[in-house]
């Protein structure tokens, strides 16, 4: 479902297309490599009393000649309505790119599903 926003009393306002989730209310996905290392920060903030469990499958792959492999996965599982977690792995040179999915469940609604993905080069 997607809110429209619209400040209507200033003339030519623009008009800003924002999502809205039923049981969380924002999610953060960081992705960085330095160092030789890969860093992905997943974070979540949802509603006390509607987020009720929250599923976090991360995904990083690496480009092999035209084909993406996959490199590493985690699993993140939490009952609380907010929280981050943080994975760091060791990384060749090459292009990475990452794939989140959370999956927010709660007394709001039918389940959020949020993706994520960027590329990087290392």
């Amino acid at each position: 479902m997607l809110a429209i926003t619209s400040n209507a009393s200033e003339p030519n306002a623009s008009e800003t297309i924002m999502p809205y989730y039923n049981n969380v209310s924002r999610t953060s996905t960081s992705f960085e490599i330095s160092s030789g290392e890969a860093h992905i920060i997943t974070s979540f903030s949802g509603y006390p009393g509607v987020t009720q469990r929250v599923e976090i499958t991360t995904t990083l792959y690496v480009s092999v000649g035209v084909d993406w492999i996959e490199h590493s996965n985690w699993y993140d599982e939490s009952t609380r309505h907010r929280g981050t977690f943080n994975h760091t792995i060791e990384v060749e040179s090459g292009t990475y790119k990452v794939f989140v999915e959370y999956r927010i469940y709660g007394s709001g609604g039918d389940a959020d599903v949020i993706t994520y993905e960027k590329e990087l080069t290392n």
